[in-house]
């Protein structure tokens, strides 16, 4: 009944995501089984009683054999379905590795366990570290204005995004303006139904300017010296990029479809940097800097983020990103490696056996304390209100 109950309460809070309840499936089969058994135990005599419960055991067993090898492994070994295998295709063969790509639906839950692919996921990503992230995230997935969704790709170092269209057979189909992509600022390279589509390279310009109107859309500067229109020589501003210092001072956008403060950001980003990641939390980068420029990373900010290797300090912009300073300009090389201290580590496990001692030992913990504040007095006889 309490299962049921957060059950009818998920659905009504969230309709969309009523198929998120199989993912309870284990717990459903516990809760059968705790069913089926009660009801048995009821209606069944208890003569002979054991024989009974032997022969469902043992049709329990080989059931959930001929299950596991005739549909878990054998389709594991398959690697999927047709449509699993045609979206392992497009993203295998359409997208170098190292680069992102913007999921959505189910392959965010599945393309890791075929395909050696970094993603940013659609929807609600509660494990994000940053929360803008989730807004941006919302924006491209749901929002109309495709230069947009086109600057918030762009500051998430994501260069391609997968769309399904409405004959598609993926259940989630959470684009809700797929037409966008079908605009000058996204390109078509793989895929009918399923679309894999990449940012378009011409269209990505960084443009220095205290006016972040000027640069949304422009191509032109004709509005005295003080703009500068810079192109990206043909090469995708990844999850490294060198950034005028003024990135820093950006305000912070109030949503994902905050168009000014989107724009201001990108505005500041001039070049790409050379960036690889040698471990999950170990970044490499190769760079050369100038005066009044800093290297933004298309990664969340972290405290555990550290400087192993260079000179310089790691700060966070108004996006939640990284953003290095160097101590010097030139060429350089930076070592950053995600780590956390001894006692970020002990401070939980100590508390959490504290916790597991006060439950085996509650009764004589309760029995201490009693004894404890019994004796003491708080100035009111136990005759006064």
């Amino acid at each position: 009944s309490s299962f049921l109950f957060l059950s009818v309460v998920r659905f009504v809070s969230d309709p969309d995501f009523v198929t998120d309840w199989i993912g309870y499936l284990l717990e459903l089969q516990f809760g059968m089984a705790i069913i089926i058994g009660s009801v048995l135990e009821r209606f069944i005599k208890k003569k002979n009683s054991w024989v009974f419960w032997a022969g469902i055991f043992v049709i329990v067993i080989l059931l959930n054999c001929y299950i596991v090898s005739n549909l878990a492994i054998k389709q594991f070994s398959n690697i999927g379905n047709a449509y699993q295998q045609k979206i392992i295709t497009i993203l295998k063969e359409n997208v170098p590795k190292g680069e992102r790509v913007f999921l959505s639906g189910t392959p965010v839950f599945w393309i890791n366990a075929y395909l050696d692919q970094a993603q940013i996921r659609g929807g609600n990503d509660s494990a994000s570290v940053h929360p803008f992230w989730r807004h941006a995230a919302f924006q491209i997935r749901e929002g109309k204005d495709p230069l947009v969704s086109r600057d918030l790709l762009f500051a998430l170092g994501v260069p391609y995004v997968l769309v399904h269209k409405d004959d598609s057979e993926e259940v989630f189909r959470d684009f809700k303006v797929p037409a966008k992509f079908e605009s000058r600022y996204f390109k078509n390279i793989a895929g009918e139904n399923d679309m894999l589509y990449k940012v378009d390279k011409s269209e990505l310009l960084s443009y220095s300017s205290s006016d972040p109107d000027e640069y949304r859309g422009s191509r032109e500067v004709s509005r005295g010296n003080s703009s500068r229109l810079r192109s990206n020589n043909n090469e995708f501003f990844g999850i490294a990029r060198i950034a005028d210092e003024r990135i820093m001072k950006v305000k912070k956008p109030r949503s994902g479809d905050d168009k000014e403060a989107i724009a201001s950001y990108v505005s500041y980003i001039k070049r790409p940097a050379n960036a690889a990641f040698l471990k999950p939390n170990v970044l490499t980068l190769k760079f050369s800097t100038d005066q009044g420029e800093v290297v933004s990373l298309a990664v969340a900010y972290h405290p555990s983020w550290r400087i192993v290797k260079g000179e310089g300090r790691i700060d966070k912009d108004a996006f939640g990103n990284i953003a290095i300073t160097p101590e010097k300009s030139g060429e350089q090389q930076f070592v950053l490696s995600f780590s956390r201290k001894t006692l970020e580590i002990a401070l939980p496990i100590f508390i959490s056996l504290v916790f597991c001692f006060a439950l085996l030992y509650h009764e004589s913990i309760s029995r201490f304390l009693s004894r404890v504040f019994s004796r003491r007095s708080f100035g009111l006889s136990e005759n006064d209100d």
